[in-house]
């Protein structure tokens, strides 16, 4: 019945071709296209932070964290965590017994809060000759804990040489109580 020419069957093929190139382009190569362009630009960016997180690698990596660690040590003994106030007290009463300064007085007050840190007044007084004095006031000075003078008084004592009182505030991110020693022999024996 319906008889194509040869013209028209070549036409109708051409237009077949074209369509079904259309097709394949809008439902198969385009979407395909814009995943990998998006992919392509997730890279990128993913490239960009790498190159970020490696600079701030090296800048890590060139820190020398030995360095870092020995000044935190030295930082610890000048302002512990712990107040340490046992060992603060049994070493300002050995270094008196060493410079022969005689210790009549040691007075502390409750810690307050100074921010960021807990601080502790001190008053020392005590007595000795004068250069055992001034190496005993020179010890404190130079030692490895953190003092801070607040007043100082000195007077001559005929007998015994030189009087000294000191007022020293010390600092820490937090005190223990001064009578948290747990000495052995508190325990009662005759409680299971």
């Amino acid at each position: 019945m319906n008889k194509l020419t040869l013209q028209n069957k070549w036409i109708l093929a051409a237009v077949a071709f074209v369509l079904i190139n259309v097709l394949v382009w809008y439902f198969g190569l385009s979407p395909t296209l814009n995943k990998i362009q998006a992919a392509q630009n997730q890279l990128a960016k993913t490239e960009q932070e790498k190159e970020g997180l490696e600079q701030n690698l090296t800048k890590l990596n060139a820190i020398d964290t030995a360095a870092l660690q020995a000044q935190e040590d030295s930082l610890a003994l000048q302002l512990p965590e712990q107040g340490m106030v046992r060992e603060l007290l049994t070493g300002l009463e050995s270094l008196a017994a060493g410079m022969g300064v005689s210790l009549s007085n040691i007075g502390a007050s409750e810690p307050y809060e100074l921010v960021p840190y807990l601080a502790m007044d001190f008053t020392l007084k005590f007595t000795g000759s004068y250069s055992a004095v001034f190496s005993y006031i020179q010890a404190l000075e130079e030692g490895e804990r953190l003092l801070s003078l607040q007043a100082f008084s000195i007077k001559e004592d005929k007998d015994k040489g030189v009087q000294c009182a000191l007022q020293f505030t010390v600092y820490a991110e937090d005190f223990n109580r001064l009578t948290l020693f747990e000495a052995p022999g508190k325990d009662n024996p005759f409680i299971d």
